[in-house]
């Protein structure tokens, strides 16, 4: 999740307060307070959970380790929480390729193609021989080609025959899936 949202706090907050939001949950939470009860162990997970969110805050807002920030939304990505993965990006200062290629698969997970385009090409800019980039941008331009072609009746990759329902969502979708989930090009389901 959100580091934020763990906390009940948001990026525009004063540090104090996310401090304040913080150990006011570790009180709430902390173990010891559950000491023998069946809750001891949701008790210690939940902790665990605080704990991550408030470093990861403190990490972002002391412009800390951006690569341990990375994989964390990656995972969040792959996860399907694209609120979260979009939030830590905001709020990061260091937007360097790998935060152009993070935000390109959050904007093209919620099928914003044309934001999505514009980020994985600024990725690719900023670090041409980086191969994961590379892909990302050159599955969006074959899908482009593919749909205006499809678009204008010329065919594609057998879109034309797809249900006229299905031709800008599922095909579409299926021929250029998120890298950060390890997924790759698909056929149409309705060949």
């Amino acid at each position: 999740m959100d580091p934020y949202i763990v906390l009940g706090a948001s990026p525009a907050d004063s540090d104090d307060e996310i401090k304040r939001k913080y150990h006011e949950l570790a009180r709430l939470y902390h173990p010891d307070n559950f000491a023998g009860s069946p809750e001891q162990e949701a008790a210690t997970r939940r902790m665990q959970e605080i704990n991550k969110a408030y470093e990861l805050v403190l990490a972002m807002r002391k412009g800390g380790e951006t690569r341990v920030l990375y994989s964390d939304i990656r995972r969040l990505i792959t996860e399907g929480n694209l609120a979260g993965a979009e939030g830590l990006l905001s709020s990061m200062d260091d937007r360097g390729a790998e935060w152009f290629f993070l935000m390109g698969s959050v904007y093209y997970r919620r099928g914003w193609y044309d934001e999505a385009m514009r980020m994985f090409e600024r990725a690719c800019a900023m670090n041409p021989q980086n191969p994961e980039y590379r892909q990302a941008a050159d599955n969006m331009v074959y899908r482009a080609r593919n749909y205006r072609a499809a678009s204008e009746g010329a065919g594609g990759l057998g879109w034309s025959t797809c249900p006229p329902g299905y031709r800008c969502g599922l095909c579409l979708g299926s021929a250029c899936l998120c890298q950060c989930c390890g997924s790759s090009f698909m056929p149409c389901f309705y060949r």
